[in-house]
């Protein structure tokens, strides 16, 4: 997400605290329909400035030259990997019965 894109968010969830915006507001089924859907899909900021730190280390070690792919290509492979581990270890712990706390050892 671009600076720009990332001020509009901020300003989007500004305007939410607005009465216009709230139950029996003026603008609140526009809110609904488009507002919320944009809120709600727009990535956390934290995993694009992961996702943007992996292409920047990635291309300084040049390993897009390998798989002649870009480097952004890669970061956003790399992302997706390990949300997918994320899933596939709450799972393996809902199918164990077992709940590991952050920063507990297993």
């Amino acid at each position: 997400m671009s600076s720009r894109e990332n001020e509009l968010k901020k300003a989007l969830e500004w305007c939410s605290g607005s009465d216009d915006f709230q139950d029996g507001g003026k603008a609140r089924e526009g809110w609904l329909k488009i507002c919320v859907p944009l809120l709600q899909n727009a990535p956390v900021e934290d995993e694009l400035n992961l996702t943007e730190e992996l292409g920047l280390v990635l291309n300084r070690l040049s390993r897009e030259e390998d798989s002649n792919t870009p480097d952004f290509i890669l970061a956003e492979y790399l992302i997706a990997c390990l949300g997918a581990f994320e899933v596939a270890s709450n799972r393996r712990e809902v199918w164990y019965g077992v709940e590991h706390k952050p920063g507990e050892r297993i």
